[in-house]
């Protein structure tokens, strides 16, 4: 909405909820399509509006709103300013798409988290009581090779689980700090490190050290890096030696962050779509098409933006650009 209640774009589960249309609802108020009353609608501009142009990023209200066909029911709406300075409404748009579809991805993956931890558990408990009483009485050592991989492959599931926990919370209570790029590029390569190896991809950092820090959620700027920096291992053929590269510089009050890698690029076709939630180019069990989608909603929340350049057969370089402060 604008600042004035107008109704400027509306997702689909909106249109659902209140049973109107994009066209019914575009520049009208919420009193005047009945879902709101006069009251909550005055309260509204006159509690909310004042604390978003002033101190408050966030507010947040509970208010009652009426649905054609049924009875009316209570919802939480939160509202923020947003910014930008083409003042492009089609970007909104796009953002409020993304979130949209990862709020729906992201209550999936809280329910299949859920769903799949315990008997996980269990699997990977009862391998390692397995392994630890034949370890006891000798066997083979082909199955005790076995039950360890099952094991790991157990920790890797449970870290992929607790992933798409992180992508759903995406939870407001970790503070903005003072965060060292530098730092976070070498945990990025410590924790990549073996499986970058095995795929024969050297992994590389330049004028890091010039760069200072940025002011910005710590696990949000690590997502962001191993993000691009996994899609580049996981693209290299294990066949020939690759590289991966990190590299920044200091533009005015911009900081520039290129991602560079040999690893063969993306296919032409696919690039419309990279940053959409569920694409994915990678084999089947091998992504989940969320990485880039949360990559740019990182970028975009810090008032950033993130564009590739592709070189189809040879690599890919992703530059993100973050405001300094």
């Amino acid at each position: 909405m604008d600042l004035h209640g107008r109704i400027e774009y509306a997702n689909k589960q909106f249109l659902q909820d209140v049973g109107h249309t994009a066209p019914q609802v575009r520049g009208k108020t919420p009193v005047d399509l009945g879902i709101i009353g006069d009251e909550e609608f005055a309260r509204l501009k006159n509690e909310i509006v004042p604390r978003l142009t002033t101190e408050q990023p966030l507010a947040n209200v509970e208010i009652l709103v009426h649905r054609q066909g049924s009875g009316p029911f209570r919802v939480l709406l939160s509202f923020g300013l947003l910014h930008s300075a083409t003042g492009d409404l089609q970007e909104y748009h796009e953002r409020m798409q993304d979130a949209g579809r990862l709020a729906s991805l992201g209550m999936l993956s809280v329910t299949l988290a859920h769903e799949l931890t315990q008997p996980l558990s269990v699997i990977q408990l009862a391998n390692q009581t397995a392994l630890a009483e034949l370890r006891r009485l000798g066997c083979p050592e082909a199955i005790k090779q076995d039950l360890q991989a099952s094991i790991t492959a157990c920790a890797a599931i449970a870290a992929l689980i607790g992933r798409f926990r992180d992508y759903a919370r995406q939870s407001t209570r970790v503070q903005e700090t003072e965060v060292d790029i530098r730092t976070v590029a070498e945990w990025t390569i410590r924790l990549l490190e073996h499986s970058a190896q095995q795929a024969k991809v050297a992994l590389q950092t330049e004028n890091l050290d010039a760069l200072p820090a940025i002011r910005m959620r710590e696990n949000e700027l690590e997502q962001l890096f191993l993000t691009l920096a996994e899609n580049a291992v996981q693209a290299a053929d294990g066949m020939e030696d690759h590289y991966f590269l990190i590299a920044g510089a200091l533009r005015d009050d911009e900081i520039e962050l290129r991602f560079e890698d040999d690893c063969g690029g993306i296919q032409p076709a696919h690039l419309p779509k990279i940053f959409e939630p569920s694409s994915t180019t990678k084999p089947p069990g091998k992504g989940t098409g969320l990485g880039l989608c949360i990559a740019r909603r990182i970028v975009r929340e810090r008032g950033g933006r993130i564009s590739i350049q592709n070189r189809y057969g040879e690599g890919a370089t992703f530059i993100v650009t973050l405001p300094r402060y």
